[in-house]
């Protein structure tokens, strides 16, 4: 049962769920407007395993985005430090990330999700990180992979 139960997972992880192509690419998304009450906040995921799975983003318990893969949003953050978790479902079996963070007003911030599955013999190894860039290299992932998804929270 335990090998079967592994298969499936294997399975699941290599199946692709891509952002749908018809969602705009990152030159035609909206644009959020940089005021001095708020950050912004873009969240995007180039590539996380397991691949047949949304990963989420939680701002102080309430979840802002969920990306496919090649997806991603923004979202305007309050300033101040706020709690975090980056994660899957529980299906997915993949850990989840708590993290916290502190905004700026007037700034711009960029978080890439990031999963990665991988097996040595019977033993599976998942991993999930959550890595801040600067918005610059972010924009070029952004440009080159992405389309956008609108956040789970009114903007």
């Amino acid at each position: 049962m335990r090998q079967i139960a592994i298969y499936l997972f294997i399975s699941a992880s290599l199946v692709g769920c891509v952002t749908s192509q018809k969602a705009p690419a990152y030159v035609a998304a909206p644009v959020p407007e940089i005021t001095s009450a708020s950050a912004v906040l873009y969240i995007y995921r180039e590539y996380a395993e397991p691949t047949a799975f949304s990963s989420y983003l939680q701002l102080d318990g309430r979840e802002v985005a969920s990306l496919n893969q090649q997806g991603f949003t923004w979202v305007y953050v309050t300033p101040g430090n706020h709690k975090m978790k980056y994660g899957f479902p529980a299906l997915a079996g993949m850990p989840s990330v708590p993290f916290s963070h502190s905004f700026e007003a007037g700034k711009v911030y960029a978080f890439q999700m990031i999963g990665t599955v991988s097996m040595s013999g019977s033993y599976m190894e998942a991993v999930s990180a959550v890595q801040p860039l600067p918005i610059e290299e972010a924009q070029k992932k952004m440009q080159q992979c992405c389309r956008y998804v609108p956040a789970r929270v009114k903007q």
